[in-house]
Protein backbone atom coordinates (compact mmCIF):
# COMPACT_ATOMS: atom_id res chain seq x y z
CA UNK A 1 0.00 0.00 0.00
CA UNK A 2 1.26 3.56 -0.69
CA UNK A 3 2.30 5.23 2.49
CA UNK A 4 0.35 8.47 1.29
CA UNK A 5 -2.91 6.40 0.97
CA UNK A 6 -2.77 5.17 4.53
CA UNK A 7 -4.81 8.07 5.71
CA UNK A 8 -7.10 7.62 3.44
CA UNK A 9 -8.18 3.96 4.78
CA UNK A 10 -10.40 5.91 7.45
CA UNK A 11 -12.32 7.55 4.66
CA UNK A 12 -12.21 4.83 1.96
CA UNK A 13 -13.02 2.12 4.43
CA UNK A 14 -14.91 3.13 7.64
CA UNK A 15 -16.37 -0.02 8.04
CA UNK A 16 -13.00 -1.42 8.99
CA UNK A 17 -12.33 1.27 11.19
CA UNK A 18 -15.04 0.70 13.11
CA UNK A 19 -14.71 -2.93 13.40
CA UNK A 20 -11.24 -2.68 14.11
CA UNK A 21 -12.13 -0.05 16.95
CA UNK A 22 -14.86 -2.09 18.09
CA UNK A 23 -12.23 -5.61 18.43
CA UNK A 24 -9.78 -3.65 20.13
CA UNK A 25 -12.16 -1.83 22.86
CA UNK A 26 -13.66 -5.50 23.73
CA UNK A 27 -10.12 -7.18 23.66
CA UNK A 28 -8.98 -3.92 26.25
CA UNK A 29 -12.08 -5.08 28.17
CA UNK A 30 -11.83 -8.35 28.25
CA UNK A 31 -8.31 -8.28 29.62
CA UNK A 32 -6.62 -5.60 29.67
CA UNK A 33 -3.42 -6.68 30.61
CA UNK A 34 -3.42 -9.71 27.53
CA UNK A 35 -3.87 -6.95 25.06
CA UNK A 36 -1.34 -4.74 25.84
CA UNK A 37 0.98 -7.30 26.14
CA UNK A 38 -0.17 -8.68 22.77
CA UNK A 39 -0.34 -5.36 20.71
CA UNK A 40 3.07 -4.32 22.80
CA UNK A 41 4.22 -7.50 20.84
CA UNK A 42 2.59 -7.27 17.83
CA UNK A 43 3.77 -3.60 17.20
CA UNK A 44 7.39 -4.10 18.42
CA UNK A 45 7.32 -6.66 15.22
CA UNK A 46 5.82 -4.55 13.00
CA UNK A 47 8.28 -1.98 13.71
CA UNK A 48 11.33 -4.01 13.39
CA UNK A 49 9.89 -5.37 10.11
CA UNK A 50 9.31 -1.77 9.17
CA UNK A 51 12.56 -0.13 10.32
CA UNK A 52 15.15 -2.59 10.32
CA UNK A 53 17.71 -2.28 7.66
CA UNK A 54 17.10 1.22 7.45
CA UNK A 55 16.91 2.89 10.40
CA UNK A 56 20.51 2.10 12.31
CA UNK A 57 18.97 2.80 15.51
CA UNK A 58 16.39 -1.13 15.21
CA UNK A 59 19.20 -3.52 15.04
CA UNK A 60 17.33 -6.13 17.24
CA UNK A 61 13.85 -7.15 17.60
CA UNK A 62 14.37 -5.63 21.45
CA UNK A 63 15.32 -2.30 20.70
CA UNK A 64 12.00 -2.07 18.28
CA UNK A 65 10.22 -3.64 21.99
CA UNK A 66 12.20 -0.54 24.02
CA UNK A 67 10.90 2.29 21.35
CA UNK A 68 7.41 0.78 21.20
CA UNK A 69 7.34 0.47 25.12
CA UNK A 70 8.42 3.95 26.05
CA UNK A 71 5.82 5.02 23.14
CA UNK A 72 2.83 3.55 25.74
CA UNK A 73 4.19 5.94 28.21
CA UNK A 74 6.56 8.96 28.31
CA UNK A 75 7.73 8.22 25.08
CA UNK A 76 11.83 8.91 26.13
CA UNK A 77 13.85 6.87 23.48
CA UNK A 78 17.27 7.59 21.47
CA UNK A 79 15.34 5.33 18.80
CA UNK A 80 13.20 7.26 16.51
CA UNK A 81 10.70 6.03 13.51
CA UNK A 82 12.47 6.51 9.85
CA UNK A 83 10.29 5.00 7.95
CA UNK A 84 6.06 5.75 6.94
CA UNK A 85 5.42 2.52 8.43
CA UNK A 86 7.69 3.05 11.82
CA UNK A 87 5.81 6.30 12.51
CA UNK A 88 2.41 5.05 11.54
CA UNK A 89 3.13 1.91 13.75
CA UNK A 90 4.35 4.50 16.42
CA UNK A 91 1.49 7.10 16.02
CA UNK A 92 -0.84 4.61 16.51
CA UNK A 93 0.37 2.92 19.74
CA UNK A 94 1.09 6.77 20.70
CA UNK A 95 -2.04 6.77 20.61
CA UNK A 96 -3.76 3.73 21.82
CA UNK A 97 -0.88 2.89 24.45
CA UNK A 98 -1.58 5.15 26.89
CA UNK A 99 -5.29 4.57 27.01
CA UNK A 100 -4.85 1.26 27.67
CA UNK A 101 -1.95 1.14 30.18
CA UNK A 102 -3.32 2.54 33.19
CA UNK A 103 -6.31 -0.57 32.91
CA UNK A 104 -2.93 -3.23 32.31
CA UNK A 105 -3.54 -4.22 35.91
CA UNK A 106 -7.46 -4.49 35.97
CA UNK A 107 -8.95 -7.99 36.28
CA UNK A 108 -10.27 -9.67 33.38
CA UNK A 109 -14.40 -9.08 32.75
CA UNK A 110 -14.56 -12.62 34.35
CA UNK A 111 -13.48 -12.15 37.88
CA UNK A 112 -15.16 -8.30 37.34
CA UNK A 113 -18.43 -10.06 36.43
CA UNK A 114 -17.92 -12.35 38.94
CA UNK A 115 -17.16 -9.46 42.06
CA UNK A 116 -20.00 -7.46 41.20
CA UNK A 117 -22.28 -10.47 41.40
CA UNK A 118 -20.85 -11.53 44.75
CA UNK A 119 -21.80 -7.72 45.60
CA UNK A 120 -24.89 -7.56 44.09
CA UNK A 121 -25.83 -11.24 46.35
CA UNK A 122 -24.54 -9.79 49.63
CA UNK A 123 -26.40 -6.51 49.07
CA UNK A 124 -29.70 -8.51 48.09
CA UNK A 125 -28.98 -10.00 51.32
CA UNK A 126 -28.34 -7.49 53.56
CA UNK A 127 -31.58 -5.81 52.01
CA UNK A 128 -33.62 -9.18 52.75
CA UNK A 129 -32.02 -8.67 56.59
CA UNK A 130 -33.08 -5.52 56.93
CA UNK A 131 -36.41 -6.19 55.46
CA UNK A 132 -37.38 -8.64 57.71
CA UNK A 133 -36.35 -6.38 60.22
CA UNK A 134 -38.43 -3.81 59.43
CA UNK A 135 -41.53 -6.16 59.17
CA UNK A 136 -41.26 -7.57 62.75
CA UNK A 137 -40.99 -3.72 63.80
CA UNK A 138 -43.96 -2.62 61.82
CA UNK A 139 -46.03 -6.08 63.40
CA UNK A 140 -45.08 -5.02 67.02
CA UNK A 141 -45.85 -1.70 66.61
CA UNK A 142 -49.24 -2.77 65.21
CA UNK A 143 -50.09 -5.12 68.34
CA UNK A 144 -49.36 -2.14 70.46
CA UNK A 145 -52.70 -0.56 72.05
CA UNK A 146 -54.37 2.62 70.76
CA UNK A 147 -52.27 5.77 72.87
CA UNK A 148 -49.42 3.62 74.51
CA UNK A 149 -46.54 6.03 74.48
CA UNK A 150 -44.71 4.17 77.27
CA UNK A 151 -41.93 2.09 76.26
CA UNK A 152 -43.01 -1.09 74.21
CA UNK A 153 -41.76 -4.92 72.94
CA UNK A 154 -41.07 -2.50 69.62
CA UNK A 155 -38.44 -0.72 71.51
CA UNK A 156 -36.60 -4.33 72.01
CA UNK A 157 -36.45 -5.45 68.72
CA UNK A 158 -34.32 -2.48 67.48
Amino acid sequence: MNPALTPLLGLLAPDLVDDATEWLREAADEDPAKTLVTMTLIASHLFYKAEHGVNPKVKSLNDALVFISTCLSVGYCDIFAMTDRGKQIASFIMIVGPALTPRALDAPRAAREAAAQAAQAETEAHNAQLLARLDRIAALLEARPAGDVGASAAEGAL
